[in-house]
């Protein structure tokens, strides 16, 4: 059993750019060299004897020797270091997606009189009575209910059901190419699609009570996706599907 309602709104987004800097450091060294020093050594006087020989001596020259003594040089090396800072990277963040526009309501459908003539139904689709009012049933088949009224590109769509087995599929901008799709099972198992393929998925706790609200909104490249008044995704779409139907 289902009421839906459909509506219809733009949005705008926006953009966030973010930079990272550093720094670097060097360092210098300076040398001292302290100077050589020499040191001589001094011969002894010689000594004149005071008697005369009567035989002369053979003559012996002596040569004066000197000693050198090495000379050690101490090298010095002192170091000075710069002070280095440290600039912290700051990792660039995703930018927020802006909030969903105001809507107006375009067009509501709650079936107690019958009338489904804004609709095309599949064969399996029925008015009954709920505890409410009236409500369109289908059971064991995947016909489709879609909105005459399209196609839309920037809408949102909310429908209330009631899931005993299976799973319903919600979708907005159907066309050839595809459509955004949302579908929740009576496990709770909560998966949003974009033409056909699965970008988003989460299984969720429903509350016991016996209706579920069902939210899908689509709205230039952002896709939201809402259960019982919560929103589950808020996915971005890098290339937008064109303008297409509502669909159950």
């Amino acid at each position: 059993m289902l009421r839906v309602r459909w509506l219809f709104v733009l949005l705008s987004c926006l953009l966030v750019i973010l930079v990272t800097g550093g720094v670097f450091a060097q360092e210098a060294t300076e040398t001292v060299q302290p100077e050589a020093t020499e040191a001589a050594t001094v011969l002894p006087p010689t000594e004149v004897p005071t008697e005369i020989p009567t035989e002369v001596p053979p003559v012996v020259t002596t040569e004066p020797t000197a000693e050198i003594t090495p000379v050690v040089t101490a090298e010095t090396t002192a170091e000075a270091t710069l002070p280095v800072e440290i600039t912290p990277i700051v990792s660039p963040t995703a930018p927020a997606l802006p909030p969903e526009p105001i809507l107006a309501l375009l067009t509501r459908a709650m079936f107690d009189n019958g009338d489904v003539s804004a609709w095309t139904l599949g064969a399996n689709w029925f008015v009954i009575p709920n505890e409410t009012g009236m409500g369109l049933q289908i059971a064991n088949a995947a016909d489709s209910l879609q909105l005459v009224q399209g196609p839309f590109y920037n809408a949102a769509a909310q429908v209330d059901l009631r899931l005993t087995g299976g799973s319903i599929h919600l979708s907005l901008r159907q066309s050839d190419v595809g459509a955004y799709s949302v579908a929740l099972d009576a496990a709770g198992q909560l998966t949003l699609y974009r033409a056909d393929v699965p970008v988003q998925s989460v299984t969720l706790a429903l509350p016991a009570t016996p209706w579920q609200t069902l939210r899908l909104s689509a709205m230039q490249d952002i896709i939201r996706v809402a259960v019982n008044g919560t929103e589950v995704f808020a996915w971005q779409d890098v290339a937008p599907l064109p303008p297409g139907f509502a669909k159950i």
